[in-house]
């Protein structure tokens, strides 16, 4: 669930479907204990042959440098014998470089190495968890940031540069946090009774500071007469729950915040 969840989240909007699609197919196929063995560039070939994104994969291939993705070619060939080639809905135009899907897909594979040993991190953070210790927010996100392998901080396609930077920084791994770990850990918190451990992530979510606002929180914070934009993650998770629950559905009549406003 925490992998299918994570994925997700790093697919972006435009992307996230698909993504979840993939890491969904790799983890029913029983792979991610093996592939996390692989050196980097036969994990990122796998991935990124599975996910049908090498260039030998796509119909166009607008200034791809063929000889810059042959060792990945190469590493597909021998680790995808007898794999069946899957389509998933890939959106490769207008998206900002730096979030295309080949660049994401690269990131997954490198989230599957460290996702449990992050995970298992934040526990021990929030056994430590005190209110005033404010650094816990960024000591949380930062088992989440993905350097990523030299190419791909310096591509978001084959041949394609951009900028240097991490694969997924401080931002995307705020909303893994916020989208992924945290509901996790709450879900298993409340499945094994530990309210310890419950109480310290709540304490932690209360205060987490908000991820970068969307057309859908900017339109609630039109909605409910929001002057300012508002700090917390969990205000503007609850924006975008209300939104696709009650907004979107044209259930104003049934919406919680009706009342409220009403008065």
């Amino acid at each position: 669930m925490l992998w299918l969840r994570a994925a997700r989240v790093l697919g972006y909007a435009s992307n996230s479907d698909a993504m979840e699609l993939l890491a969904t197919h790799l983890a029913c196929e029983g792979v991610l204990h093996e592939i996390s063995s692989l050196c980097c560039t036969k994990r990122e070939a796998f991935f990124l042959g599975v996910a049908g994104l090498l260039p030998s994969q796509r119909v166009s291939c607008r200034a791809i440098d063929a000889a810059e993705s042959a060792p990945w070619e190469h590493a597909w060939t021998t680790l995808g014998a007898g794999i069946p080639p899957s389509v998933y809905p890939w959106r490769m135009n207008g998206v900002y470089p730096n979030n295309s899907p080949v660049r994401r897909v690269a990131a997954m594979a490198t989230l599957v190495l460290i996702l449990e040993d992050a995970v298992d991190a934040v526990r021990r953070l929030l056994w430590e968890y005190k209110s005033e210790r404010r650094t816990s927010v960024e000591e949380v996100e930062q088992c989440f940031i993905i350097e990523g392998s030299p190419y791909w901080r310096k591509h978001y396609d084959f041949g394609l540069a951009t900028r240097e930077c991490h694969v997924s920084g401080q931002s995307k791994a705020r909303e893994l946090v916020i989208n992924a770990v945290l509901p996790f850990l709450a879900g298993e918190a409340i499945a094994v009774g530990d309210d310890s451990l419950l109480d310290s992530l709540l304490r932690l979510y209360v205060r987490y500071p908000k991820t970068s606002a969307n057309n859908v929180t900017r339109h609630m914070s039109r909605q409910l007469g929001y002057e300012r934009p508002r700090t917390s993650a969990a205000v503007l998770q609850g924006m975008l729950h209300i939104y696709a629950n009650y907004c979107s559905q044209g259930l104003c009549f049934a919406c919680p915040m009706a009342a409220p406003l009403s008065c």
